[in-house]
Formats: C-alpha cells, structure tokens, sequence
C-alpha cells in the first residue's frame, strides 16, 4: 500500500549551487545534474520538483545566494529609516 504524505512530510529539496565554473543540482547530498548556466540548473531543478510532486512527495527547490524578493541587504537595512 502506498504510503500517504502529509503536510508535515519533509519535502524533496533540490539546491541550485554554484560549483566550479558552473551550476550543479545538490539532491539528498548528491550532485545529480551538473550545467554551465545557472538558468539550465534550475529549470533541470524545477522540472525534478514537479515530477516528485506529480508522484505525491512535496517538494522545494532553493538556489543558493538568493534570499527571495523580499529579502533586505545590511547595506540596504543599514541606510533605511526605520522610526
């Protein structure tokens, strides 16, 4: 019988890296796909992502180095008025 996921469930995580002089796809401490640019690697990442979710495991890809779009630099913090 299959086993059901829930919410609780860790999800799959594919990590877009920076390696060498290219991008590589870390995956349960593996590198599973290695490319020379950053957009290739993640489009090889999101596509991963999607067929674990098809088969019912949640899953995440994270790029190193990006924080998100809200994401504040100190630079950034350091020179805003917060009163």
């Amino acid at each position: 019988m299959a086993r059901l996921h829930t919410a609780f469930d860790e999800p799959d995580t594919f990590t877009v890296m920076r390696l060498n002089s290219g991008w590589a796809v870390e995956h349960e401490g593996a590198y599973e796909h290695l490319a020379v640019s950053h957009e290739a690697a993640r489009a090889w990442a999101c596509k991963q992502a999607r067929a674990a979710l098809d088969a019912g495991r949640p899953s995440r890809v994270t790029v190193n180095g990006e924080g998100g779009f809200f994401k504040l630099r100190r630079m950034d913090l350091a020179n805003t008025d917060l009163d």
